[in-house]
C-alpha cells in the first residue's frame, strides 16, 4: 500500500471516529485503525498529523530524450 493510499484510509477512519458514538464498538474500531495506520506511517517516516507530506522530488540525472 502507498503512503498516499495509508494517508487516506486514516483521513477515512479519522472521520468515521468523529463520526462515532464515543466508547461505541465503532468508535472503539476506529480508534485502533487510526493508531495502526499511524504507526505504520511513523515507521515509513511520515508525519500522520501533518495535512499534507511533502516527499522528496526524485529527478533523473544525466538522461537525454534519447534515453525515454
Amino acid at each position: 500500500m502507498s503512503i498516499d493510499e495509508l494517508l487516506a484510509l486514516r483521513r477515512q477512519e479519522a472521520r468515521r471516529l468523529a463520526d462515532s458514538v464515543p466508547s461505541s464498538p465503532e468508535w472503539d474500531a476506529a480508534m485502533a485503525s487510526v493508531e495502526d495506520l499511524d504507526e505504520e506511517l511513523r515507521a515509513l517516516h511520515v508525519d500522520p498529523n501533518e495535512p499534507t507530506n511533502p516527499r522528496p522530488q526524485t529527478t533523473v540525472v544525466g538522461s537525454s530524450r534519447g534515453d525515454l
